[in-house]
């Protein structure tokens, strides 16, 4: 697992995109340097802490699916 490249303890994903967990969809994170894929499945997401915390950009608070690192799979983009 390359956490490495995710500076952080959990992934975080909108809460309002739980609608899209109806088709069965799987959520991709791109790392800052673009050379990393952190992919959770909607299954995992469910299954995770909903959290509410503020938003740097934005002046509101919103809510988030909290993810365990162990829960996510990393790809590699530039492995041949």
């Amino acid at each position: 697992m390359i956490f490495t490249h995710f500076a952080f303890p959990t992934l975080h994903t909108l809460f309002r995109k739980k609608k899209f967990t109806e088709d069965h969809v799987t959520f991709f994170v791109l790392d800052r340097g673009g050379t990393h894929i952190a992919v959770v499945n909607c299954k995992m997401l469910l299954k995770s802490q909903v959290v509410k915390f503020k938003i740097k950009m934005v002046t509101l608070s919103d809510y988030f699916f909290e993810v365990a690192m162990n829960d996510v799979y990393f790809i590699n983009l530039l492995a041949s």
